[in-house]
């Protein structure tokens, strides 16, 4: 026996029992072509958002699991990133809309309907197909849209903040990942969130830090020390000191570029009265607050470079003291992690922008 239903044939078949039925339903082509236009979408989709959502998930537990983010930071994250999820829900959405509108040709509603008359439950999988559907959107530029976004809203600077105080805390100057770029910056919240404050989170803080500033990374920093303001027999000092950390040559590294820094702290002041030890401090603090950098910059500077050390038991380890160098004051042989920070440290302080004199007769 032959059914013909609009598109579609049944043919039925019995061979000695009533009970078998053989039902072949020919699924029209629209259809098939909407089922494959939706089968990778889901990978696409989630592809796309994990970044964000590594993100989000990384500062909660972050709130959650340690004392270092204010309760607040969760609230502030929270109403900043939602109206951008929101934003690209109602956009999805949206475009999910007008793609249907394109496949609800008059063919489609004939096969829906013919197979409701048959009380096959179908619904799941359209249902399915239609979620699966946005695979076939390309989101790129929305995803690049929504990152550049998240990269200005406030919480980033609360954790550029947090990640100023803990380089601190560890020893290290605090420009060593505050200009850092790539994923180095997620492993070292990855590092705070799984650690509590301790020697072995010290550690694993210098072991990213020293991973990160490889030879080929240290060396292009050093190319951008060419400057006007530095004259080229004191980038020769500087070149030469840099060559000795790669040889392993710490001492030199430490000793030569700490008792260079005042020299051209002062020539960036633009002070010659004289050099003293509360005077560099002040014309240090000048020329971070001249290019707007946050306090702690400065805080290192007094605390561990231009520390007062009258004595070998005064001097603090991992630290380029300028005046433990320049006085010979030392207890141990200087370590990688000192020669780094110098190294750090006067990348950060060549790059500093010259005051004028107006500046330099500001507060005193």
């Amino acid at each position: 026996m032959s059914i013909d239903h609009d598109d579609e044939s049944i043919d039925t078949s019995q061979e000695g029992n009533d009970d078998v039925i053989d039902i072949k339903i020919q699924v029209p082509t629209e259809l098939q072509k909407a089922s494959e236009l939706s089968n990778t979408i889901q990978s696409s989709y989630a592809k796309m958002m994990a970044p964000v959502t590594r993100q989000q998930e990384l500062i909660d537990s972050m709130t959650k699991s340690t004392r270092l983010i204010a309760s607040g930071l969760s609230e502030a994250i929270s109403e900043s990133i939602q109206p951008y999820y929101r934003q690209l829900a109602l956009s999805m959405s949206t475009g999910l809309g007008e793609i249907l509108k394109g496949y609800r040709s008059e063919a489609l509603e004939s096969m829906i309907r013919m197979v409701n008359s048959y009380q096959f439950d179908f619904s799941s999988i359209l249902s399915s197909s239609v979620q699966q559907m946005l695979s076939q959107i390309d989101f790129s530029s929305m995803y690049s849209a929504l990152a550049e976004s998240i990269k200005s809203i406030d919480f980033s600077k609360r954790i550029n903040a947090l990640i100023l105080s803990e380089t601190y805390s560890a020893k290290w100057f605090p420009h060593a990942l505050s200009a850092a770029e790539g994923e180095v910056r997620y492993d070292f919240l990855e590092i705070l969130e799984s650690t509590r404050k301790s020697q072995s989170r010290i550690k694993k803080i210098d072991k990213l830090i020293f991973d990160y500033y490889t030879k080929s990374k240290i060396e292009a920093l050093k190319k951008t020390w060419k400057r006007g303001d530095i004259p080229e027999y004191k980038y020769r000092v500087m070149h030469q000191a840099v060559q000795a950390y790669h040889r392993k040559e710490y001492a030199i590294t430490v000793t030569v570029l700490s008792t260079i820094w005042e020299g051209l702290i002062y020539d960036k002041a633009k002070d010659t009265s004289g050099k003293k030890g509360k005077v560099t401090k002040q014309n240090f603090s000048k020329l971070v607050s001249n290019d707007d950098y946050d306090q702690i910059f400065a805080d290192f500077f007094d605390e561990y470079i231009m520390y007062d050390c009258r004595s070998d038991a005064e001097v603090k380890e991992d630290v380029p003291g300028r005046n433990s160098s320049a006085h010979s004051f030392y207890n141990k042989y200087p370590s990688r992690k000192a020669a780094l920070n110098a190294i750090l440290f006067t990348d950060f302080l060549v790059k500093l922008e010259s005051l004028n004199i107006e500046n330099n007769t500001k507060g005193d």
